[in-house]
């Protein structure tokens, strides 16, 4: 380096002494020798100075290139990532730690934008990020994570500040995923752990040195609810929730003891006179920060009141074993090996008759026993296998009673292993062996009843099989071509009056079903009776001249000093039901002579009668009659048709409306039935009973159109044909989801809706269709009976119901009403 200064001086030199000599020449003044030697003395120092200066500039401009290859190297190889944006958000410069979080060469990176290295939901946050910071020209920050080749989440910490040419964003990127995770971990260890803290059935809490909650979980919580009747707080004294001064006390000085730095391990106890006293095992000990200092408590408590009363029983213990032996229901004794009893309990004593424990002295135990060989077999088995466990013997009191008996003992044996005594208890199980012998008639009479269960299913299936083969018969006969017009309407009756039947089978199934489930209810409504009884009169007489039994004359009674009108207030649809079972038994059973029913009123009652000269009941059965499932040997009455449902029926529907079905009979004579309901005087309006029923020509719903909505093609066909003199419009959906559809898509005057139907049921459909257009009439159309149906049907928004097998002439009157309402709307 030296060599390399002089010749770059020496070039200086030479080119100082070129433009020296173009220089105009000056007149040199006279110099004395003297300062002609210092001028040549401050030359030399001063040309030594000019080459100091000169090696330190050298020195300096070494030391500013090892400078700036070293500030490159930090920069490159930083720890922290660094890089500059523009306000666009592309990269101008990076080093290489920003490269390897972005997982590219830093060559690949430079000009990209930065944005496409983070997820779609992160964008923004940097996006707002870049323009804080050259909006504001402050300082910013923001936690990102970073989209990476190899799939691994990368979180960094961005740090941003404007450049001093206000161009570019300085930032730093600092990778935090270590700390994310272990943030996440942490999260996760939090949850664990409180999940045992509240998931133990121990009482967790802490308090700071102020004896305020910090923590608590939720059992601590619940017991001081129970004991205080509080809602405690975070933050709140829990000296100040204590009600008891001597329990405030006490916990003062636990917690004070824990703060000064004892663990503590003790029992409290908490509540008082008010409320629940419980008991605890409590455990405290200090919370001590990373200074050592010691900053509050934890305290784990468990209830142990359980434990604490076992202790307290456990005291006395003694005295109550002896206390229990006397008083044991079980007989207690100890009696030698000769049969003489040492020792016994009140109970031995009353078990066998005995007055006082000395009389006891002076009998052989042997003889107490009903078969002397039983007490040799036990000494036998006790000696074999040192006790005898639940050994069955019957005994004999001093009164001469037999007991049966449980009896346990084990053997008392001396140092020669020669049994001496024998000790055990005897437990009577006289009235057990009572009880089994009831339970095994009671299973015979469980038995007996499944058989007749079987039966009565045996005869449900075929009542039902019997209309439905009628049914199912003549209407394929209807099909024939051959057929006459008054056989076709001969065959149409009996398939009416097969369905009838049939209907009539599965009213009774139900109503059984719901009786035995308890959710038959009745209504109660004002009705006027003798229009029940004589239309009660007029359809028995036609059935009556259907069956041709001419030789049967059917009579109303009713009191002459009553009205044409007479209202009472009962369940009418219940009532009627009830004189419907009791007629058409009496016209199945009587063969010839009368039927009479009718009423007559007693001061505050209705007595109903039904009377017939039928086969009569025998009197050992007119107690069963009522029974469910119970069939009669009697050959004609199994030889009617029925279900055997219909008194059974009857007589729960009379105690629903407060009265009590009765039968009076003579075998070969006939029966009466009769029952009382309250009666309370009710005066209505008379009302036009001279009602003409419509012709289906009378409806003309021209002009309008319906959605019928069912799955099944042959219930729209039949309320095709039933509307078709109506002259409205119809269309026919399958299902649900069309129907929805199609209600949507087309203005329909009235909806008729099935229930149970595929994709989509009515229920939903209907439901749709209500949020769609509320002020649409649906009519639901279904064969289910139960009010739990109707009701969803009532919740989904139906404006009515039409139950299977429907009444033409309801249906019509039905559809009319609504069609005609909803023009009146619009």
């Amino acid at each position: 380096m030296k060599k390399e200064h002089k010749s770059e001086a020496e070039k200086i030199r030479q080119k100082a002494e070129e433009q020296f000599k173009k220089r105009p020449a000056k007149a040199n003044p006279d110099l004395s020798e003297a300062s002609t030697s210092r001028l040549i003395h401050e030359l030399e120092v001063h040309q030594i100075e000019l080459e100091m200066q000169s090696e330190e500039l050298i020195t300096a401009k070494e030391k500013a290139e090892l400078s700036e290859e070293k500030f490159t190297q930090l920069y490159d190889f930083a720890p922290f990532g660094y890089l500059t944006l523009t306000k666009e958000g592309e990269i101008n410069q990076l080093n290489f730690s920003a490269a390897n979080l972005l997982e590219k060469d830093r060559s690949q990176l430079i000009k990209r934008r930065f944005l496409p290295f983070m997820a779609e939901n992160i964008r923004p946050v940097f996006i707002q990020f870049l323009e804080n910071v050259f909006q504001t020209k402050l300082k910013q920050s923001c936690e990102l994570m970073l989209l990476t080749q190899s799939n691994t989440p990368k979180y960094v910490l961005l740090e941003g500040k404007i450049s001093e040419g206000n161009e570019e964003c300085l930032i730093t990127l600092i990778d935090i995923t270590e700390r994310k995770q272990a943030e996440e971990k942490l999260a996760i260890h939090n949850s664990i752990l409180s999940g045992i803290i509240e998931g133990t059935q121990d009482l967790i809490f802490s308090l700071n040195k102020n004896y305020c909650y910090t923590s608590f979980n939720k059992n601590h919580a619940a017991v001081m609810k129970a004991i205080y009747g509080v809602d405690i707080e975070i933050g709140q004294n829990i000296l100040d929730y204590m009600l008891v001064e001597e329990d405030r006390q006490i916990a003062k000085n636990n917690i004070d003891r824990t703060l000064a730095g004892e663990s503590l391990i003790n029992e409290a106890f908490s509540g008082d006179a008010l409320h629940s006293r419980l008991y605890f095992e409590v455990k405290h000990n200090p919370i001590i920060n990373t200074d050592g200092k010691i900053i509050g408590v934890a305290i784990k408590s468990e209830e142990i009141t359980k434990r604490k009363q076992a202790e307290d029983k456990l005291k006395k213990s003694k005295s109550e074993l002896e206390e229990y032996f006397e008083n044991d229901i079980s007989a207690n004794y100890v009696v030698s090996i000769e049969g003489e009893i040492f020792s016994c309990n009140s109970t031995f004593l009353n078990m066998f008759g005995f007055k006082e424990k000395a009389h006891t002295k002076k009998i052989d135990i042997t003889e107490l026993y009903k078969k002397p060989d039983d007490r040799q077999e036990l000494i036998r088995r006790i000696k074999t296998k040192g006790r005898v466990e639940n050994y069955e013997v019957e005994f004999i009191t001093r009164k001469g009673k037999t007991i049966n008996a449980i009896l346990n003992a084990i053997g008392i044996f001396n140092d020669s292993g020669e049994l001496v005594q024998t000790r055990g208890y005897i437990v009577d199980i006289t009235d057990r062996k009572k009880a089994e012998e009831e339970l095994l008639k009671a299973k015979a009479k469980a038995e007996e009843s499944d058989n007749l269960k079987t039966a009565f299913l045996a005869n449900m299936s075929h009542e039902i099989r019997t209309p439905m083969n009628a049914i199912l018969g003549f209407s394929q006969l209807l099909l024939s071509d051959t057929l006459k017009a008054d056989e076709k309407k001969i065959f149409a009756n009996y398939i009416q009056t097969n369905g009838e039947n049939l209907v009539k089978i599965i009213d009774d199934i139900i109503d059984i079903s719901k009786i035995q489930l308890k959710q038959l209810q009745v209504k109660m409504t004002d009705f006027d009776l003798h229009l029940m009884i004589k239309e009660l009169e007029i359809y028995y007489t036609k059935i009556l001249e259907q069956n041709s039994k001419n030789l049967i004359e059917l009579k109303t009674e009713i009191p002459n000093k009553i009205n044409d009108v007479f209202f009472i207030h009962s369940d009418a649809l219940r009532l009627k039901q009830i004189l419907n079972n009791l007629i058409s038994n009496a016209t199945k059973y009587t063969k010839k002579g009368q039927i009479v029913f009718g009423y007559k009123l007693v001061e505050n009652e209705i007595h109903f009668f039904v009377k017939d000269t039928g086969v009569g009941i025998e009197a050992k059965n007119q107690t069963i009659i009522f029974d469910r499932f119970i069939q009669f040997s009697d050959e004609y009455i199994a030889r009617e048709k029925g279900t055997g449902l219909g008194l059974p029926i009857s007589k729960d529907l009379v105690a629903l409306l407060a009265g009590e079905l009765k039968v009076k009979s003579k075998k070969g004579k006939g029966s009466i039935f009769y029952f009382a309901l309250p009666y309370v005087e009710i005066h209505p309006k008379i009302q036009n009973k001279n009602i003409t029923r419509k012709k289906i020509t009378d409806y003309n719903l021209s002009g309008n159109r319906i959605l019928i909505v069912d799955d099944e093609e042959s219930n729209f066909v039949l309320t095709k044909r039933i509307l078709h003199d109506t002259k409205v419009k119809m269309d026919w959906a399958n299902n649900g989801t069309k129907a929805v559809k199609m209600a949507e898509n087309k203005k329909y005057s009235l909806i008729i809706m099935d229930i149970k139907m595929p994709i989509m049921d009515g229920i939903e459909a209907t439901r749709r269709i209500k949020a769609h257009d509320k002020n649409i009439p649906i009519i639901i159309q279904t064969a289910f009976a139960l009010d739990e149906t109707k009701q969803q049907c009532i919740q989904a928004g139906c404006n009515d119901f039409v139950q299977k097998p429907i009444s033409i002439e309801d249906f019509l009157t039905l559809v009319t009403k609504f069609i005609l309402k909803n023009e009146e709307l619009d």
